[in-house]
Order: structure tokens, then sequence, then C-alpha cells
């Protein structure tokens, strides 16, 4: 009872725990190559399945296997011959076991896979139901639901058809058995080998038996398709992380690229870009979409490696640091800040432990201030799931406060200024100059004025050019 469901609930939390850990550490790329909603599936729902398992397998296994036991001494102990008689078929029902727990295993694993995508895209499209609604685009949406739907019924009734070939076969013996203990107890009776009284007992204790014994055959289903969940988790743990030990101090914010190429897939994003920022330098980076001004961050970050040249941090490779240090010391806005549902400032402090005095400061240099007066809970407030009750210009000042509490020696911006009118535009560059005055800061911006940094870059076709103005992007 209590025991059963308490030892449940702390193997499937514990589990849990451990792939959650594991993959918050693997790779951006795998975030990149697979649906939120997939990765959740697979961390709640498989999870799930191997945690019902466990609790099925420590209570039935117990149970049903020692009723088998004392059954089976009981029979022989009444007629080892007709014992023998009424297990003749024990051999086909290991045989059929081992044939369909194969297939039972495979069916699962494929439903499981199925049930991941369907989370996923229903995440998806919940997420994007704004876009749906803007273009009325119900029916379509609806249509992508209904198709992901049949996938996977699919999957669900072929597991279901070799659930019930087993469950026919089984049911099949399990009603022989009994004509084969009845006909061979009466031979046994008519030679004077056993009694009718003994044949009854029997009779009751074998019947007794085959109970549990189906309750076994089908924890075997139970176990294959928790077996094709724990191998999906497996698949999960065997990934590997991006956990990298190395420098664990950085010195300074000089930053250099050498020679670098990066190519994603048979497109050249760089070839051979090269350049300095030397620490307190305020750069810009200028490029048309999709030129590889993220790019340049993401090798930064350490989130993907180039395929050859050096990127050199305090004058030394970044791969030399640990990633921890690493992405300590580099503060990163992308174009589209991110918030999760939760009060404002959790979604400022990220966990931080921050004094009060240094977070108001904070608020009030990114221009925050009359905006979280104005709020009925003030820091409190819920900011709702991605933001959606804030304004773009709000969302871009709390991604500068978020930076600002983290103190790292290198500030990347990444489109700071997209999406975002004339007079919240002025009040951002107001905010980045109050909180980053005295830090290496690198704006990536398609439209930003030059006049305000020292250095400006051009990316074009993916090679770099320093400082040539004239050049229209």
């Amino acid at each position: 009872g209590y025991l059963q469901e308490f030892i449940g609930e702390r193997i499937g939390m514990d589990l849990k725990m451990k792939v959650y850990e594991h993959v918050i550490r693997l790779p951006v790329q795998y975030f990149d190559e697979n649906p939120s909603g997939y990765i959740s599936t697979r961390i709640i729902g498989d999870v799930s399945a191997v945690q019902g398992l466990v609790v099925d397998v420590f209570s039935n296994l117990l149970r049903d296997g020692l009723t088998i036991l004392v059954g089976a001494l009981a029979i022989f102990y009444l007629s080892w011959k007709l014992a023998v008689a009424s297990i003749i078929f024990l051999p086909f029902y290991v045989y059929f076991a081992f044939v369909y727990s194969k297939k039972i295993k495979e069916y699962s694993k494929k439903v499981r896979e199925e049930s991941a995508l369907l989370s996923g895209f229903l995440k998806e499209n919940l997420l994007i139901i704004r876009l749906v609604k803007e273009f009325c685009a119900e029916r379509w949406s609806s249509l992508k639901f209904y198709s992901s739907q049949k996938s996977f019924v699919r999957r669900v009734l072929a597991l279901f058809r070799v659930r019930l070939k087993f469950i026919s076969f089984i049911t099949f013996i399990n009603g022989i058995s009994p004509l084969i203990v009845l006909g061979f107890g009466g031979y046994l009776i008519m030679r004077g080998e056993m009694t009718l009284g003994t044949l009854v007992a029997f009779s009751s204790f074998a019947n007794y038996l085959y109970s549990p014994v189906l309750g076994l055959l089908s924890l075997n289903q139970r176990v294959q398709e928790g077996m094709a969940s724990f191998e999906r988790i497996k698949e999960i743990l065997d990934k590997e992380t991006e956990h990298r030990n190395g420098i664990e101090q950085i010195e300074n914010a000089f930053i250099e690229y050498k020679d670098v190429f990066f190519k994603r897939g048979e497109r050249s994003i760089l070839k051979g870009i090269s350049f300095t920022i030397d620490p307190g330098e305020k750069v810009l980076i200028k490029g048309r979409s999709g030129e590889g001004k993220t790019t340049i961050v993401n090798l930064l970050f350490g989130y993907i490696k180039q395929d050859s040249g050096n990127i050199e941090v305090s004058g030394r490779d970044v791969e030399k640091y640990s990633l921890k240090v690493l992405r300590e010391n580099i503060g990163y806005m992308s174009q589209d800040v991110m918030l999760f549902k939760g009060t404002l400032e959790e979604n400022i402090t990220l966990g931080r432990k921050v004094e009060e005095e240094k977070l108001r400061t904070a608020i009030e240099n990114a221009g925050l201030s009359e905006t979280i007066v104005k709020l009925p809970e003030k820091l409190l407030t819920q900011s709702g799931e991605m933001g959606f009750n804030l304004s773009g210009g709000e969302k871009k000042r709390i991604g500068l406060v978020r930076i600002f509490l983290k103190n790292p020696k290198i500030i990347v911006l990444d489109e700071p200024f997209s999406g975002v009118d004339y007079e919240a535009r002025y009040g951002i560059k107001e905010a980045i100059d109050g909180l980053f005055a005295d830090q290496t800061l690198i704006v990536i911006s398609h439209d930003e004025e030059e006049k305000d940094y020292k250095k400006v870059l051009y990316l074009e076709n993916g090679l770099l050019r320093e400082n040539q103005r004239r050049i229209n992007v």
C-alpha cells in the first residue's frame, strides 16, 4: 500500500532528477534538433513508465512468485505424475512469451516515440497560438494535429494487436490445461494410483496456480513496455554532456579571432575571419540577416566549434577554459529575451542571491523603476508565460538587468533595438550606457548607428571588413 507507493514515487523523483540534470548539460545542438515538448515527454513520460514498472514488479512478482511456489509444491506433493502432465505446455508458454516480448518491446518503443512527438507538436503549436490566430490558421493547425494523432493511434493499435495475439494464445493454453488435468487424473484414478479426493484437491490447487501464472505473463508485457522506456532514457543518459574542465580564471576581456572558418552543412558561414577587441572597447558587428553575426557569438560561448582557426580570450584559446568560467564571464542578451512563468524578480535574478540595494540600482539604471512601480505587486508580479504581459522594450530592459547582476567581463547584445519604437530604442541605449560603461561591449545589429562605437566590423558573404563605413548593409 503506502510503502509501495512511497518507494515508487521516490524512485521516480530520483530518476527524473538524474535525467533532467543530464539533459540541461547537453550541448545546445541537442535542443536545436529536438522540440521542447518531445524532450519533456521523455523526461516525464518515459520515467513514469519505468516507475510504474518498478512498482508492479515489486508487488506482483513477490505476491505471484510466492503463490506459484506454494502451489507448485502442493501439486507435486499430491501427484508428481499429474503435476508433470499439467505443466506440459510450459515450454510453449516460455517460447511465446520470449517471441512476443521482443515484439511488445519494439512496438512500445514506437508508441513512446510517437507520444513524445505528439507532445512536442502540441506544445510548439500552443506557443505560437497568436501566430495561428493572426493568420486565421486554426483549420491548418487542427489538420496537422489530426495527422499527428492519427500516427499515434496507428502505433497504439499495432501494439494492441500484438498484445491481443499473445493473450489469445495464453487463454487458449489455459483452457486446455484443466482438461489435461481432469483427463489424466481420471486415468490415474482408474488405475488406482489416485483417489477422487486427491484429484479434486489437485484441481483446486492447479486452478489457484493459473491466476498468478497469468499475472506474471501479463507482468512480462509491462516489463517489456517499461524496458522500451528505459532504453529511451538510457539513450539520453548515454549522450555526452558539454562539461569541460580547464583554466578557472579569465584575467581580462581581450578577444581575438584568428582565421576562423565555420560551415553549416555545405554552406560556408565564416570564411577565415580575423579581428581583435581590446578590454573595455565598444564594438558594433553589422551585416545582413544570415551572414553569421550570431555564429560569431555562439563560437565564443562554446555552443559550436569552428572548423579551423583559433578564438582566444585574454591570450588563451577559449577551449582551454572551463565552460563554466567562460560563460560566467560573458553576458549575452538574445534578440528575443526569454521570460518564464514566474515573478519578475525570479525572471531577473534567475536564482542568484542579489542584495536588495544592488537590484534596485540595476533596475533604476535600466529604466525599469517606473514600470515596476505601476505593477500591482511590484517585483512579485507574475510575468506570464513567455512574458506576454510585458512590452518588447520592457523585456529588453529585464535582459540588461540580468547581465548587469551577472557582472561579466564581456557583454554581447544581439539586436538589442529590434522590435521597439524610437522612444524605447533611445531608452535602451541609455540603459546600456549606464549599466556597462566600463565593460567590453559587443553589439550585433543590422541598422545601428555607427558613431557611438570605437570599432565597426562588417560581415558580408562570410568575410569580415573593418571600419569600411561606405558598405551598404
